[in-house]
């Protein structure tokens, strides 16, 4: 069978995100027919997952909240069974910024 290439991802805008702000995960592999999962580091699941005729995938995150902020990596798998996955992809970083709760807003002198 061999190897399955990790996919690819991308993540854009680069940078931080205000809170509210749009930010768009996208993914792509070299193989017809298998599902993108977009994951999220320390979540065992699955956060989203495309329709197998697509080879790229967008991930689009409207309004970003803190909690969207960490890592995130995408795989391909041929079915809905765990066990025939790609390697995942590089992680990327998203980072969302915006006030912490309970704290004063800090101004960059």
């Amino acid at each position: 069978e061999g190897s399955h290439p990790k996919p690819s991802i991308s993540v854009s805008p680069t940078g931080v995100i205000p809170v509210g702000g749009n930010v768009t995960i996208r993914c792509q592999h070299q193989h017809q027919g298998m599902r993108l999962l977009l994951y999220k580091d320390g979540d065992g699941n699955y956060l989203n997952h495309t329709d197998p005729a697509v080879s790229e995938a967008e991930f689009p995150i409207p309004s970003a909240r803190r909690e969207h902020g960490g890592s995130y990596t995408c795989r391909y798998s041929h079915r809905t069974g765990s066990s025939a996955h790609s390697e995942p992809s590089d992680p990327v970083q998203i980072i969302v910024a915006g006030p912490a709760p309970g704290s004063a807003p800090t101004r960059a002198e």
